[in-house]
């Protein structure tokens, strides 16, 4: 896989994967990430792929699901696990970072 690299930055891409055996999570993520994404539902132990629906925000919401995870850059990785919460319960939430 070939690597680009404009000034300080890669585009080396990555595996990002967070599960939770208790509890859930939720995010905010890029469309550039949809081909890439699979969840893992609370009743569920399977990776499931992300189905293709985008808001016109280019964004899209990942609510309440015990994994998450997406082959992207570095940068796209960081990003996500500054806007991750995870809910322990319906009333306490928490940002990881």
């Amino acid at each position: 896989m070939p690597v680009e690299v404009a000034g300080n930055e890669t585009n080396f891409r990555v595996m990002f994967s967070v599960e939770a055996s208790i509890g859930t999570f939720s995010a905010k993520l890029p469309a550039q990430l949809i081909r890439t994404t699979e969840l893992k539902l609370k009743r569920s132990k399977q990776w499931q792929p992300l189905l293709t629906f985008v808001e016109i925000s280019h964004h899209f919401t990942v609510n309440k699901v015990t994994g998450v995870r997406f082959l992207g850059t570095i940068n796209e990785c960081n990003t996500l696990l500054h806007q991750l919460i995870y809910y322990v319960s319906n009333r306490v939430s928490y940002y990881l970072f």
